[in-house]
């Protein structure tokens, strides 16, 4: 069984969570064959101010990113 950890910059959304995992559950399978039924996926959301490139937060690049790690 796959587990997708998935962090993503912005405000918990329930829906962007739900499509965020329908995708990523979708790529899985298809790419990787791995069963979608077993597949589980976890989102989590970090303010931009709290995610740092470069020395500076997100929020002051004035851009969003996400993280992606599948065991």
């Amino acid at each position: 069984m796959p587990i997708i950890n998935i962090s993503v910059t912005g405000k918990p959304d329930a829906a962007l969570s739900a499509r965020i995992a329908e995708e990523a559950t979708e790529i899985t399978a298809t790419q990787l064959r791995k069963d979608p039924t077993i597949t589980a996926v976890a989102v989590s959301y970090v303010d931009p101010q709290h995610w740092f490139a470069g020395g500076k937060s997100l929020a002051e690049h004035g851009t969003n990113t996400f993280w992606l790690d599948i065991k």
